[in-house]
């Protein structure tokens, strides 16, 4: 079982990026499997990393993007 971390930080001071494999490998120094990446970081550089297709993290980001509307909007 693998240990869990929270780290937490500022919505105003977050940061994202998105890259493809090999710029995920000299970006952030991790080898994903997808073909492409999407880094949510806090102000530290703490975060997390999904990849997959284009397709799957753009499906990945609209459903963020929903449910965070239905419950803060």
């Amino acid at each position: 079982m693998s240990e869990k971390r929270i780290t937490h930080g500022a919505a105003a001071a977050a940061l994202y990026q998105v890259c493809s494999r090999q710029e995920a490998a000299t970006e952030w120094n991790d080898d994903v499997e997808g073909t492409h990446a999407l880094g949510l970081f806090n102000d530290a550089g703490d975060g997390l990393i999904v990849d997959g297709t284009p397709e799957e993290i753009i499906a990945y980001v609209d459903l963020m993007h929903t449910h965070v509307h239905r419950v803060l909007g």
